[in-house]
């Protein structure tokens, strides 16, 4: 039992916290705490109970994410790939800090500095603001060439299927763009103005390619391209390194990977290499390239079980690009359904800019009207572009006519046309695949999957995650190595959330980031320490730390995660 006992030394009173123990048999006593003076005894136990200061800290998402890296050794990776001399900081830090920043809160370079000195990354791995600064940040991407990120990405690759049990059975290929606010006159590559996803016609855009796992969408695969580049030939360019991960990944086993991907990957030279490869695959066609399989009746079709919802398939086989396939026809009513309320939607807006135009037809017609008239080859121009789109133009008829030197426009909407829409084509989409021993419920699974690289691409253009764009960078280099840090991100919260899953914790990705980002560090800073009077004035204040105040989700999460790791002992 521990009791406080006085020592006298030079005729000053100190004070003691003893417990008797036996050395070697014997009663000795053991000094556990020296108290000090009996002032300084006083100032503790007032002070102990009055914290002068607190400190809040990111903590959460952080340490999870600070965690996950380690276990996934992502520096090493980087470092092996992108040797820097032993002089600052590691080229892999910076990279993982804004990997870790687009997890948290994305921002720019500039600005990260703020935002690390205010998190738990200063102390888990403490750096000056001089080191956080734009210019560093862009000095150390410096160090990472093309070969460089194509390295680390085939190593990660690499360590995620054979030492971290990625789920090889079905892998989606798919590709995607961003938005960039890049100006015109620069000369990067990558940003190039195409067919942008936002419909952002003005800007120009970076395109991303993506090979996703069925596995909480974990990327394998990825490659930055230029934003005008058509899928096809992304795909094309895209197919040797896969073809070379199948090899490093499998390591001569007979696994069997199948490869999914969409019409827009095909030709016939991507599909005659697949051939050539272990990949089995299952990929969609071009429905009006295949009338004859359109024009299969209803009644043919079989009704798929329930889980598809109301979707029926016909199987049969036919030769395409240059092989005999397996070829499964379905029927969606819900897909016919939505392609339906799309074309309403197209329609209105094409009818509403025709009325408009009829308007500025007969506005050019007054005595003082300005500008030029328009002519019969400017309005077929502008009805060409108000008719174009995927069924659009078999549905909108739109003639000119001439009445007495002027024009008139006339629209009507095709209901033949739209009616043999409705019974052959819409709700329909035409599968096909070498996998001539699964059925038809296997093979409409399998396409249907591609939802996993789907959700990626919406995990980098969230705002609540990833968030891609803007990336605050305007050179193909600076560009490949955000797309880096990006997808790094997007691999660690893949990490995290299938071990949360795993261990029971059925949530989504928003909420388990939120929910992480929710736990704080405090600092709570107390007074210094007793001792010299003169002294503890000058002295550091005594800090704990703690985290704020979890809810029961939170606690699990910690448990789970094991975040306690980055607490100070």
């Amino acid at each position: 039992m521990a009791t406080l006992q006085p020592k006298k030394v030079h005729g000053h009173t100190y004070w003691q916290i003893v417990e008797s123990r036996r050395v070697n048999g014997k009663p000795r006593p053991i000094v556990l705490k020296h108290l000090g003076k009996a002032e300084d005894l006083l100032a503790l136990l007032q002070g102990s109970s009055t914290p002068v200061q607190a400190d809040i800290r990111e903590f959460g998402a952080i340490a999870a994410a600070w965690l996950a890296a380690q276990d996934l050794k992502l520096a090493e990776i980087i470092q092996n790939n992108c040797p820097k001399r032993d002089q600052g900081q590691s080229v892999a830090h910076y990279v993982l800090t804004a990997a870790i920043n687009r997890i948290v809160q994305p921002q720019s370079k500039a600005r990260i500095a703020a935002w690390y000195q205010q998190s738990v990354l200063a102390r888990l791995k403490p750096m000056r603001s001089q080191q956080l600064t734009s210019q560093r940040f862009w000095d150390h991407f410096d160090y990472l060439e093309e070969k460089d990120l194509d390295a680390i990405e085939e190593e990660l690759s690499r360590d995620l299927v054979q030492n971290h049990a990625v789920d090889l059975e079905s892998l989606f290929f798919d590709a995607t763009n961003f938005d960039s606010f890049i100006d015109s006159a620069n000369p990067a590559r990558l940003p190039q103005r195409g067919h942008a996803k936002s419909k952002r016609s003005d800007l120009r855009i970076v395109g991303l390619a993506l090979l996703a796992s069925s596995d909480f969408h974990i990327p394998l695969f990825w490659k930055v391209y230029p934003g005008n580049q058509a899928d096809s030939i992304t795909f094309a360019n895209a197919l040797p390194s896969l073809a070379k991960r199948h090899r490093q990944w499998c390591q001569g086993s007979e696994k069997q990977i199948t490869l999914v991907f969409d019409k827009g990957n095909n030709s016939e030279e991507n599909i005659a290499f697949l051939s050539r490869t272990p990949f089995r695959i299952v990929g969609s066609l071009v429905p009006s390239q295949h009338a004859d399989l359109l024009a299969i009746p209803q009644g043919a079709f079989n009704r798929l079980p329930e889980r598809f919802g109301k979707t029926w398939a016909h199987r049969t086989s036919k030769e395409v690009f240059g092989r005999k396939w397996t070829i499964v026809v379905t029927l969606s009513a819900n897909l016919r359904r939505g392609q339906l309320r799309g074309i309403r939607q197209h329609l209105r807006k094409r009818i509403l800019l025709l009325e408009q135009l009829k308007k500025k037809i007969e506005r050019s017609k007054r005595p003082q009207a300005r500008g030029k008239p328009y002519t019969k080859q400017s309005l077929l121009k502008h009805v060409q572009t108000l008719t174009s789109g995927q069924y659009i133009k078999d549905i909108l008829r739109v003639t000119i006519q001439e009445n007495n030197g002027k024009w008139h426009l006339r629209h009507r909407i095709d209901r033949k046309a739209l009616a043999h829409l409705k019974k052959n084509i819409l709700g329909k989409r035409i599968l096909f695949t070498d996998h001539d021993e699964w059925d038809e419920g296997r093979i409409v699974d399998a396409y249907r999957g591609q939802h996993h690289v789907e959700r990626a691409f919406r995990d980098l253009k969230s705002n609540d995650l990833i968030r891609f764009a803007p990336m605050y960078h305007w050179t193909d280099s600076k560009i490949r190595v955000h797309a880096l840090c990006c997808v790094l991100a997007l691999i660690l919260v893949g990490v995290i959330h299938r071990k949360v899953v795993r261990a029971g914790l059925d949530i989504s990705r928003e909420t388990l980031v939120r929910e992480l980002k929710g736990i704080r560090q405090v600092i709570t800073l107390y007074p210094p320490a007793p001792g010299n009077m003169e002294k503890r004035k000058a002295g550091r204040p005594r800090a704990k730390v703690i985290l704020s105040r979890t809810s029961a989700l939170q606690k699990q999460l910690i448990d789970v995660l094991e975040l306690g790791r980055c607490l100070p002992s």
